[in-house]
């Protein structure tokens, strides 16, 4: 915990480092919090500080957090760099690390990989949308790949329908997990569930919306399609225990459109927000009726 002083933060007579700043005015910022309890006073005090903005933004975003969870997650907040985490604390009777962001995409996850192994703690990054006051949750428990020790994923891979039927089905599913990084896949778990293709409702769906005569005026496709996705992951997550990094389904990839040239592999229908920078929009694997398709 912050002890709490009465310092503020004077002009030195040599130029300091940036981050020297910027950990005195963190110190300030929580040790005025703990005094007070006042989240607009102790914010205040960032204007004695030349801080840039982004820097202004990552300590309101951290204060923010932890007005809301300290009680709740029992929060500490954290003074060492190499533990890459802003507090600690405890969720489900467990330690656990959170660091704070306002901007997921300049977090590298990978960068947590070798620090999750090396302390055995649960991670979470913490997503703070300032202007609506919102924080989500994060928790890193992507697997680490054997080969390269750097976070692989778990994505679902439904197989391509047969299409000589009037509803077409997916009957096979793999759980997959993959690693960007040095490109190993392995089929984890597999299903056989009879599920729509989502493709080919999007293809349907598509049709129909741009037929006068069956347009849905009311209808938003791409909520629509977020919520039949998004449910079709939390099935799959509930059965297999697993936190999937994507969903993808078995389609053609067309990589030259004058001749049709193309592969058949998985085209990503979601993606988790943390994996999107690793995951792309296909994947250059195929499952299909159980087996893989190298």
């Amino acid at each position: 915990m912050f002890h709490i002083c009465d310092w503020e933060w004077q002009s030195p007579k040599k130029e300091e480092h940036p981050a020297a700043i910027y950990n005195k005015a963190r110190h300030h910022l929580f040790s005025i919090y703990e005094k007070t309890r006042d989240f607009d006073e102790s914010i205040s005090i960032l204007k004695r500080y030349p801080l840039i903005k982004p820097s202004k933004h990552g300590l309101k975003a951290e204060l923010l957090f932890y007005d809301r969870f300290y009680k709740e997650l029992k929060l500490e907040p954290l003074l060492d760099a190499g533990v890459k985490a802003d507090f600690s604390g405890i969720r489900e009777k467990r330690m656990v690390n959170f660091d704070v962001t306002t901007n997921p995409d300049y977090k590298d996850i990978n960068k947590y990989a070798k620090v999750v192994q090396r302390r055995k703690k649960r991670y979470e990054l913490v997503l703070v949308d300032l202007k609506k006051e919102d924080i989500e949750f994060f928790p890193l428990k992507f697997p680490i790949c054997p080969n390269c020790g750097l976070f692989a994923h778990f994505i679902l891979f439904i197989s391509r329908p047969s299409r000589d039927i009037t509803f077409c089905f997916s009957t096979s599913q793999g759980l997959i997990r993959h690693c960007p990084s040095c490109y190993e896949f392995e089929i984890v778990k597999e299903f056989d569930y009879q599920i729509e293709s989502i493709l080919m409702l999007m293809e349907e769906i598509a049709e129909m919306q741009a037929n006068e005569e069956t347009r849905d005026p009311n209808l938003n496709f791409d909520e629509f399609m977020k919520k039949e996705v998004v449910s079709t992951v939390q099935f799959f997550e509930g059965t297999s225990r697993k936190m999937m990094s994507g969903l993808a389904e078995g389609d053609y990839i067309i990589t030259d459109p004058r001749n049709a040239d193309g592969f058949y592999g998985g085209r990503m229908l979601w993606t988790h927000p943390l994996a999107e920078p690793y995951l792309g929009d296909v994947i250059e694997f195929d499952y299909y009726d159980g087996f893989y398709v190298s």
